[in-house]
């Protein structure tokens, strides 16, 4: 036992003093990573795209009655290249194309004297072509222009296999449930080519972030059909998939006569 336990205890020794300098471990390829990034104000990450030579990171700052979206660049190991934030707005989805980055979010207005609290944070959709160095090019706010209180946000984006830009957002007035929009832009001007919008009988759409076009030219999302009654809420999973610029055959709504 004596001689077994000496045996253990010199194996140790080895083992300590091989590992007692930094140089003497072998440099391996470091392959995972954590990157904290952080703000005077509450900070939260919304989504990342990966890059050839690194991330793209897309964020955004809260404060009360102050926003502001914050688009990061990085290298391979999280280190800031470059950071661009925009006041008065929110993001939900960025999209990677070659010569920039497609953003897509909220156009927020802040008015702390109005009379009806509805009416203090209105929204309007808004699509951002920013460059590789994070220069915004052009953009593109979607609203309704006849009835400003009208709240529209951002939820997803994709490409079509034109090249056209599609987004997937929603729409509510406060009579109203809120309804999806889709709509279709041109990649170089951001103009709106067409919009449709799709409602539920009773229930309010509520997006996920991320949309799908098919081969076939299908739009294809995810959302969830909610409803609040009292103090219960109910809440199925919905996936429309609808051909560009249509729809919804026999009705307005989606739930009552045909199919998409």
């Amino acid at each position: 036992m004596a001689l077994k336990n000496c045996i253990i205890f010199s194996l140790a020794l080895v083992v300590f003093n091989s590992c007692n300098n930094l140089e003497d471990v072998d440099l391996t390829e470091r392959s995972t990573f954590i990157h904290f990034y952080e703000k005077s104000v509450n900070y939260k990450g919304v989504t990342a795209e990966q890059l050839a030579d690194g991330y793209i990171l897309a964020g955004n700052l809260e404060n009360e009655v102050e926003f502001s979206s914050v688009i990061t660049r990085t290298d391979l190991f999280g280190n800031v290249v470059w950071e661009k934030i925009i006041p008065n707005s929110s993001v939900s989805a960025i999209k990677v194309i070659a010569d920039g980055y497609l953003i897509l979010g909220d156009s927020i207005q802040v008015d702390t004297e109005a009379a009806q609290v509805l009416d203090v944070i209105t929204t309007k959709s808004r699509l951002i072509k920013m460059n590789l160095d994070g220069d915004i090019l052009v953009e593109n706010n979607f609203y309704n222009k006849n009835n400003l209180k009208v709240d529209f946000h951002g939820d997803a984006l994709n490409l079509d296999a034109s090249g056209n830009i599609i987004t997937v957002g929603n729409f509510q007035d406060p009579a109203s449930t809120a309804k999806t929009f889709v709509a279709a832009h041109d990649p170089t001007t951001l103009d709106t080519i067409w919009t449709q919008k799709y409602s539920l009988i009773d229930r309010d759409y509520k997006n996920s972030k991320s949309t799908y076009v098919a081969p076939s030219g299908k739009i294809i999302w995810a959302s969830s059909a909610e409803k609040s009654v009292q103090n219960n809420f109910r809440s199925y999973i919905a996936v429309p998939s609808v051909d560009p610029n249509s729809t919804f055959v026999s009705s307005d709504f989606f739930g009552v006569v045909g199919r998409a």
